[in-house]
């Protein structure tokens, strides 16, 4: 086994754990200040396992669907996600993906699932909360047009799935299960 090439880029995984944990901070203020209840949507037992493991296996289809296509938007989209993976996690070792990954699943599930789409859906309805605060996290990872409609469809996966589970817990270990593994497959292609 060769060791991995040292990467003359920093590793930005640090910052992104604070970022991202930071994001979940923000959300779960602006949880309690709209009287939200986050905490007891958090709880972890074996339905929450199971639920986000059944809800883990539908991304994974698609990332494997995404790595094996030669449709060009998605080609293009694949290039696009592995520099950014490059630009920003070169050199990180293996723990530090699992870090970031767990505090962009905690980070942004507590802040667009845990407060922005209950808020949202006390105002105008479930489906249209589902709809907007999708859009929202679609905006916020727009790094290009492909990418924008990407996590705007895995936003709304996301946000159907604390609805129907009605627990934050269940998001957020997919999310962060989803991102572990993605960023591990990107970081091996990389090295190769």
């Amino acid at each position: 086994m060769t060791a991995p090439r040292k990467s003359p880029l920093p590793n930005a995984a640090p910052v992104l754990v604070v970022a991202e944990l930071s994001l979940g901070l923000g959300g779960a203020l602006l949880a309690r200040w709209l009287g939200i209840p986050v905490g007891e949507r958090l709880a972890v037992d074996l339905r929450v396992l199971l639920q986000a493991t059944a809800g883990l296996a539908p991304l994974l289809g698609v990332l494997t669907f995404a790595q094996q296509t030669r449709w060009s938007p998605l080609v293009r989209l694949r290039r696009q996600v592995r520099q950014i993976v490059r630009s920003t996690l070169a050199g990180a070792q293996g723990w530090e993906l699992a870090l970031a990954a767990l505090a962009a699943g905690v980070g942004e599930e507590i802040l667009f699932r845990g407060a922005l789409q209950p808020w949202a859906a006390r105002a105008w309805g479930e489906p249209a909360a589902l709809a907007t605060v999708s859009l929202l996290f679609g905006v916020a990872h727009a790094a290009s047009p492909a990418y924008f409609l990407a996590a705007t469809a895995v936003g709304a996966y996301l946000g159907w799935l604390a609805w129907a589970s009605d627990s934050l817990a269940v998001p957020i270990l997919v999310h962060a299960a989803y991102d572990a593994i993605a960023l591990a497959w990107y970081r091996r292609r990389i090295e190769r």
